[in-house]
Order: structure tokens, then sequence, then C-alpha cells
């Protein structure tokens, strides 16, 4: 026979939009339960823009992000071509940036979540939503030993990642159709910082079909990653391992470098990234981070929109249920519109970063109206206002170069070399 349990706000997934829903909550005076432990697969180290790394503090990390080695630092992104015969450097302004275990950061938000007085239930995890009316009321749970236990909540927040528990089973999730990729990474140790690679700074290494990247962590650890096409997961029959070769095979330096490393890690793949949703929230629910909605790593802006997202559907419920004991699609409106403002500009960041003409005019260097600038504290994660739109006119000036570099390159007269 099923438990029943009752909680204030419901919290599926333990990841960073979870924990920063349930520490913010906490904060607030209202109980938060969360459902599910960080994810025990080992996940690779991940680039934490300076923007995140000050959310993260303001979440109560500060004590331990200063505990991190300063060879986590990240100083900002190069970017390359895959003969690494051209390069440019993208530095953040003001403040680095970290690259971190991913698994320790989750485990660290947990951490703060509890110490805030969330309640944690790592055992149980979310198997089926339960509605009454259009409202969504709560969830069946299930645990190790296949015992179901239901969970009935005022309101519910989906910071389930990839896996998208209320996407999925409730059919919500679409496809990307012009952006069908698959990933694959590996955590490297031994790894010898070359000169086109500097440490302290995350390389990004453009290839014909996608991108190559190479964070270089504490420890003399290194995080190696590739975004390819779906239609090479499938040539690879599925395999993370062989997905990763056909990346390092387009890039002879880095399997050279990678060829003297060892492995910590086996790679690990998501064969299918891009995917959104039609509808960010309801009644008595709302979805964050990547259950909201995933396009690419290469702009690295998915924890920041995380973590970003768990606090503002944190402080709607609660300002919600605190004011009127319930919560209902209107009141997760400024979370609404936070995820897809976030959202459109990633998608926009992406297809400028896939192009080649922009690419040609970015290893060009010039710093046309300051648009470089704008550019890298765009990459810094200074994606909000009051500075948004002035940072974002002026990043654009880049775009528009781009349009006169397709114009020219096809006339047989490019303005900047072509990459």
């Amino acid at each position: 026979m099923a438990r029943h349990r009752d909680a204030d706000v419901l919290v599926v997934g333990a990841g960073p939009a979870g924990c920063a829903a349930a520490i913010t909550l906490a904060r607030a005076g209202v109980a938060a339960t969360v459902l599910g432990g960080p994810e025990t697969q080992p996940r690779g180290c991940e680039l934490v823009v300076p923007r995140a790394v000050e959310v993260l503090a303001a979440l109560g990390l500060e004590p331990w992000l200063g505990s991190q080695a300063r060879e986590s630092e990240c100083t900002g992104v190069r970017v390359a071509s895959a003969d690494l015969g051209r390069a440019t450097c993208l530095p953040f302004p003001d403040r680095p940036g970290r690259v971190l275990d991913r698994p320790d950061l989750d485990q660290a938000l947990l951490d703060a979540a509890r110490a805030a007085g969330a309640e944690v239930l790592p055992a149980l995890v979310a198997a089926s939503p339960a509605f009454e009316g259009t409202r969504l009321a709560g969830v069946t749970a299930r645990g190790p030993d296949e015992r179901e236990e239901i969970i009935t909540c005022k309101a519910l927040i989906d910071a389930s990642g990839r896996s998208a528990f209320l996407a999925r089973r409730m059919g919500w999730g679409f496809p990307y159709p012009r952006h069908r990729r698959s990933a694959a990474w590996a955590v490297y140790s031994g790894v010898s910082p070359p000169d086109w690679a500097p440490p302290g700074e995350l390389t990004l290494i453009a290839l014909r079909d996608g991108y190559l990247w190479l964070a270089p962590a504490a420890g003399g650890r290194t995080g190696v990653g590739a975004v390819l096409p779906r239609r090479f997961w499938e040539e690879s029959s599925g395999s993370a391992e062989r997905l990763l070769g056909k990346a390092l095979g387009a890039c002879p330096a880095v399997d050279w470098l990678l060829s003297k490393a060892r492995a910590e890690t086996p790679p690990q793949a998501a064969p299918s990234l891009a995917f959104r949703v039609l509808d960010v929230a309801g009644h008595g629910f709302c979805m964050v981070g990547d259950a909201a909605g995933f396009i690419d790593p290469v702009v690295p802006h998915g924890l920041l929109a995380a973590l970003l997202g768990g606090q503002s559907a944190g402080l709607d419920a609660a300002e919600a249920l605190l004011q009127r004991g319930r919560v209902t699609a209107v009141d997760f409106g400024p979370t609404t519109t936070l995820v897809r403002l976030l959202q459109r500009q990633q998608l926009a960041h992406v297809h400028a970063f896939y192009d080649p003409d922009f690419l040609a005019v970015l290893m060009a260097g010039h710093d046309h109206l300051g648009a470089r600038r704008a550019l890298r504290r765009l990459l810094a994660g200074d994606i909000l206002p009051p500075r948004r739109w002035r940072t974002l006119a002026r990043a654009w000036v880049l775009v528009g170069l781009a349009g006169l570099q397709s114009l020219t390159r096809r006339l047989g007269a490019p303005v900047f070399p072509v990459v």
C-alpha cells in the first residue's frame, strides 16, 4: 500500500535549479521538499561563468567556493580554428569564472539547501504527476525498493534537468528541428597545457560540423567535450567513446595531446541535446533549468539560467503562498518571462557561434563600437537588465559584420579571412 506525504512546495530534482529554488523557498519561510539527490554518475568539469559564481555565493556557497583551488579560476574563453592556425581570446571583464567538478558543485548546493532548512528525500524519484482538473496536485514517487509514495503539494517546481519529468511524461517537449545535435565528454588527467591552450582559459575549437572544448580544472585535470550533429551519434552506434573520437579525429593536435593523458572517467553522452517546452508554467507548477528546455553547451549559460530560474520560481511560489495560500500560472509569470528571455538569448548566441561568417569576424579581433567587449560581458553572464539591451545592441554589431562577410564572401572578396 502506498504511503502518503504532504508538502508545501515540492521540488523535483536536486541539481542547481532545484537547490536554488529550495534555498530561496526556505529563506522565505516556506517549507520545501526536494526529491532526488545529486547524480552519482560522474559528469565532468563545467565552466561556471563569473555571474554564476556571484549567484552561487549569494545562495550560501561563498565559503565552499573560497575553498576551491586557485587553479580552478577561468579568465575567459579562447576560440580557435580546427587547425589551430587562428585563435582569438575573449577574457571575462572584471572578474574570473571557475571550472568546477559538477558532482562536487551539486553536492555543495544540496548541503546548502539542507542548511537553509529544506527537506531532502534523496531516495525518492518522481514517477508520475497527479492532477486535480488542470491543477497539478502532487506526484507519485518511487523508492529504491519500488514502493510507491503519494506526495501532495501546493506547488511543484520541476527542476529535473534533461530528464524533463513533466515535459516528457505529459508530451509537452519538442526538439528543435534545425538544431539536432549530440554531445560527448570525459575528464582527463596529466594533460600538459600547450601554447595554443594556456591554463586558465576554456578553449573552444570550431570544427567543420560542431565544436570541441578543453576546460582546464584544478589538480591537473581537464574536461574535454564535443558537440556534433545527431547523425554522428547514429553513425557511432550509440557509443559516447566513438562520438568523442570523431571530434578528436577532426583536430589531430588535441587527439595527440590526449594520447599522452589518462582518462579519469569513461566518456559520457547526451544523444539528443536541444528541445523546447510549450508551456513553462501552469496551475500549481513551473519548470526551470534544463527541464524547461535545453539548447547547446557551446554557450556556457546553462548553469546560470538554471540558478536564476530556480531562484525566480522559489520567489514566485513563496510570495503566492504567503499571500494567498495557493499558486496559479499567473503567479509564475515572472519566472516564465525570465526563462523565455534567457532561452531566446542563448539560442541567438548559439546560432551566432555556429555561423562561420560570425567566426571570421570574431577571429579578426576588431572591436567595432565596443562589440567585442559587449560580447565578453555577455559570455561572462551579464545578461539581465538594466544593461542588457545596451550590451546586446553593441554585441549585435558583430552579427551585422557577419552579414557583410557573408555577402562579400559570396562575391569572392570577403572582408575578413575565411575560417
